[in-house]
């Protein structure tokens, strides 16, 4: 069994280290003007945004440990580096650093051919929209965007994976699991309508009370003007998710406390 682990993961480390150097390789020919030529705009999204994701994929791809019930829902962060930060560190900084490499490389060889439109005229003769340390920020976003979109999607996204194989070995395991899936669903859920329905640039109030009561407008139906119905339905959704996950947590410490019962009771042949 765990040479058989070991293979698998030697093997997604393998598919992670060919997805990078296909990235690479794309990132590199057209840097060079080799292929499709993308205007300006195409490129300050693909050098800002495109590390980032990259490097969400990769790290998705790449091996990493099941994570304990107790480090997903730990108040004081116990276990946080290794369940939530060194299992990622090779791909969200492998990733960007090659792209970032790639990049100026093939900016250098586009220079060094003349090639019109490519990466070396946009960063070096465009009029100042673009600067050649430009791809500096987007290795730096592809750093810290990365990790973000990795708690995100990728960390929750395994965890589910996690909760059917835990299923039939530990219950409550399982299903201590499913509620951090479940709110942190909600987390984003609740985020994303109130993004929605109080965004930055009409002045969102930090103040928790103010917070509170933006919410309760949102959910009985006198949110800003303006605001679209499905951001009702996700706060909705969010309320009942976080029922859903309390339901989880508190049938998963029952059976905990009904196996730990089962185990310190009457010992067998006690007589009186």
């Amino acid at each position: 069994m765990d040479s058989e682990r070991s293979g698998r993961a030697g093997a997604r480390r393998r598919a992670c280290g060919w997805l990078i150097a296909g990235l690479s390789v794309c990132v590199l020919l057209l840097a060079a003007g080799i292929g499709p030529k993308p205007g300006l705009d195409a490129w300050m999204i693909g050098l800002l945004i495109g590390p980032a994701v990259a490097a969400m994929i990769a790290a998705a791809v790449w091996p990493a440990p099941r994570m304990p019930s107790s480090v997903l829902l730990s108040r004081s962060g116990d276990g946080a580096w290794e369940g939530f930060i060194r299992p990622y560190l090779v791909p969200l900084l492998a990733t960007p650093l090659a792209l970032f490499g790639a990049a100026y490389l093939g900016a250098g060889l586009s220079l060094l051919a003349a090639v019109d439109g490519a990466l070396g005229s946009v960063l070096f003769d465009n009029g100042g929209y673009l600067e050649w340390w430009d791809p500096l920020f987007g290795l730096l976003i592809g750093v810290l965007g990365g990790y973000v979109l990795v708690l995100a999607l990728v960390v929750p996204m395994r965890v589910a994976v996690d909760v059917r194989r835990s299923w039939s070995q530990d219950l409550a395991e399982a299903l201590r699991k499913l509620a951090f899936v479940v709110l942190w669903t909600m987390l984003m859920a609740a985020g994303t309508a109130m993004f929605v329905a109080y965004p930055p640039e009409d002045g969102v109030d930090t103040d928790q009370l103010e917070s509170v009561r933006q919410a309760a407008m949102l959910l009985i139906g006198r949110p800003p003007a303006g605001t679209p119905w499905w951001a009702v339905g996700l706060g909705w959704a969010a309320v009942l998710l976080g029922l859903a996950g309390c339901g989880l947590l508190a049938r998963s410490r029952a059976l905990r406390r009904s196996r730990s019962e089962v185990g310190t009771g009457p010992l067998l042949g006690g007589g009186s």
